[in-house]
């Protein structure tokens, strides 16, 4: 059905005033593309068969909602997630679900790499936080349990938070120190959470990909 949705965008009675928003470049480029083989397909006249202007509106974050905590209130929320208060933190923040969002064994990889070039395990640590399928209330999530095991396997120390609410993600984004984020599914057209980190003040590593590249630039 999704290809059915675009192709009733390419028809004679579309106007100047008619048209598909993308929040990226990446979104954008996917639409004409779609439009592109419909055409080819179907072999349509684009004279005829006119598709709607293609506008590229990025989404937003309100900056005020989110601070970089700085001294005894960032160690005191440190304390109550159970985190060493002098680590690095760094901060996994959306959907929990390896086949569907985000696989973070490379990343898992990359710390192990990290601390077999002599870094303590002890100065750092890995958050991750977001959505999960199970209700933590109900059963354990499995995927955060493996995520755990697999951390505990290198020494690396690791806290998850399940299903997090508004004010608990504002102040996990302001007691972090680096976000990462290694979305690698195809309806990541924007990324929010890149520009929520930054409104936190966070350095961000992301994948190179999609809507992530209209957000961060190398270096």
């Amino acid at each position: 059905s999704f290809g059915r949705g675009f192709l009733s965008q390419l028809w004679a009675g579309t106007t100047a005033r008619d048209a598909i928003v993308a929040t990226s470049r990446a979104g954008q480029a996917v639409v004409e593309r779609l439009f592109a083989a419909l055409r080819q397909g179907y072999g349509l006249d684009p004279d005829r068969f006119v598709a709607p202007t293609l506008a590229r509106i990025p989404l937003g974050v309100d900056p005020r909602a989110f601070t970089c905590l700085e001294g005894a209130a960032r160690q005191a929320a440190r304390r109550e997630l159970g985190l060493d208060p002098e680590a690095v933190v760094l901060l996994v923040f959306g959907r929990i679900a390896h086949s569907s969002k985000m696989d973070l064994l490379p990343l898992l990889r990359a710390m192990r790499r990290v601390l077999a070039a002599g870094i303590d395990p002890r100065s750092l640590c890995l958050v991750v936080a977001g959505w999960t399928e199970a209700d933590p209330l109900a059963r354990p999530d499995p995927i955060l349990a493996t995520l755990a095991e697999l951390a505990a396997n290198i020494g690396l120390p690791f806290r998850a938070v399940a299903r997090p609410s508004e004010p608990v993600k504002q102040t996990l984004f302001g007691l972090a120190d680096i976000f990462v984020s290694l979305a690698d599914n195809p309806q990541e057209t924007f990324g929010l959470t890149l520009l929520e980190a930054m409104a936190a003040g966070l350095p961000v590593v992301a994948s190179d990909y999609d809507g992530y590249k209209d957000l961060a630039e190398h270096g």
